[in-house]
């Protein structure tokens, strides 16, 4: 039996939060965004509650503590 993926749609204060620490940390979010070679116009969707977070976005997010671990595969 295939596994289902694991997203979800990020509650709007934690984007917020999200997107004011990124800005805060590396300058802007389109410079984290190419440091970790995401797709800016992906994330910006992800970070605006467009799009859901699944992947490389959680886990990238959940790394840097912007969203609860257990949204992704992540261990510290």
């Amino acid at each position: 039996m295939a596994t289902a993926k694991r997203s979800y749609y990020i509650p709007k204060e934690i984007r917020e939060d999200a997107k004011r620490e990124i800005s805060y940390r590396y300058g802007s979010v389109s410079k984290w965004a190419e440091t970790l070679d995401l797709n800016y116009n992906y994330l910006t969707q992800v970070l605006n509650g467009l799009a859901p977070c699944s992947g490389n976005y959680a886990i990238s997010l959940a790394k840097e503590g912007l969203i609860p671990a257990d949204k992704a595969k992540v261990s510290k």
